[in-house]
């Protein structure tokens, strides 16, 4: 599947948390709009269209004022919860099962190292047995089926059970089996708890490649604030279009946008089931839970969103007069295609036409452009 190359999508909260925000856009052709004029209420001569060549598509009737838009302030700053909250996570990721001496029956809260192995009529299913070195259960953590765990409560060290359970419906990990009776053969091999380590240091030194804690915490605060600056970049670039296109006139297709929606969610659907999901679960895992209703109504506003910034950014181009020399290509391009593991231009251009990598190009630049325009509001 081709993705798109290198143009900055601009895509709803919910939406960017999947981390593929690339493929929201398509990578059609240039269609440059017809028309000349200035900044803030260009009239658009002949009306630039995003087609999907499947009937009529939103046209872009009047550009708006795009220099010196107004945007909220950046936020920038690192909290002191925050930084403390990024302390306790990398702490907490160290930390390690200890085997309670004297300890033979389990409860409540107890981290146990078992060996299970999941029957459905009698004959062992995929994904339903413990690997080698068994594995560590905390019980009381929901981490299994209902009764798994809780049958486990009062079973002795080195015993050996037979828990009879039944999987829930739906059970979206693996669909199949669903509301199926099944048998898990289960050995106690430890019963434990868990250490997290003290922050000193020297286990600064030995685990975090720090030479202190102060040294940790400074790093780690750095480490934030870049995030933050990341962070703060992007949605200021998502403020700048936003505003541009609010303060533009369009012709909306709601068949284009539609159509735009329809591919989004393909797409999803394709990357779901090469993980061996289908839609559902994997809106679920990556999109904190969403909803596919909920999902699909973002993917909505999202093709709105693309489809109106890509004319806006096309007719700026067109004002602006943004071109790119030979040289300059050249050296976009090769830099844009070493990221994605190419080793000549040549081949780069097999797999994405020059047409689409210029026009990449000029619409990230139109974007720095815009940003660099743009006019923060007082806080």
């Amino acid at each position: 599947m081709k993705k798109c190359i290198c143009r900055r999508n601009f895509v709803s909260v919910a939406a960017m948390l999947l981390g593929v925000a690339l493929i929201f856009t398509g990578c059609g052709k240039k269609t440059e709009p017809e028309g000349a004029g200035t900044n803030g209420g260009q009239e658009i001569g002949s009306p630039s269209q995003a087609g999907t060549g499947q009937g009529e598509a939103t046209k872009l009737l009047k550009l708006g004022q795009y220099k010196g838009v107004e945007v909220p302030p950046m936020d920038l700053e690192v909290t002191e919860e925050e930084l403390q909250k990024e302390i306790d996570s990398v702490i907490q990721s160290h930390a390690y099962y200890q085997e309670i001496e004297g300890k033979t029956v389990i409860e409540e809260g107890d981290v146990v190292n078992i060996d299970f192995k999941g029957l459905l009529d009698g004959e062992a299913f995929e994904g339903g047995s413990s690997g080698e070195g068994g594995y560590d259960l905390e019980i009381g953590s929901g981490g299994f089926i209902a009764g798994f765990e809780e049958q486990l409560v009062g079973k002795e060290l080195g015993g050996f059970y037979s828990l009879d359970l039944e999987f829930p419906d739906p059970y979206l990990n693996n669909p199949s089996l669903a509301g199926k009776p099944v048998v898990f053969e289960v050995t106690v091999n430890k019963i434990q708890e868990r250490i997290v380590p003290e922050l000193t240091d020297e286990f600064a030194s030995a685990k975090l490649g720090y030479d202190t804690v102060e040294a940790f915490q400074t790093g780690t605060r750095e480490e934030l604030e870049a995030i933050k600056r990341d962070e703060a970049q992007s949605q200021r670039e998502y403020d700048v279009l936003k505003a541009v296109i609010d303060n533009s006139e369009y012709e909306v297709s709601e068949a284009e946008i539609q159509a735009k929606k329809d591919t989004m969610i393909a797409t999803y659907e394709y990357y779901a089931s090469a993980n061996g999901m289908d839609l559902a679960t994997f809106v679920m895992f990556f999109m904190g839970g969403m909803s596919v209703e909920d999902f699909e109504a973002e993917c909505l506003v999202t093709s709105e969103f693309n489809i109106k910034s890509t004319l806006a950014i096309k007719a700026i181009i067109e004002a602006e007069g943004f071109a790119l020399t030979d040289e300059e290509y050249k050296s976009q391009a090769e830099e844009i295609m070493t990221g994605y593991g190419y080793d000549s231009l040549e081949a780069f251009e097999a797999d994405y036409t020059k047409e689409e990598i210029v026009e990449n190009i000029l619409h990230n630049q139109v974007v720095d452009f815009l940003v660099k325009e743009c006019v923060e509001k007082a806080s």
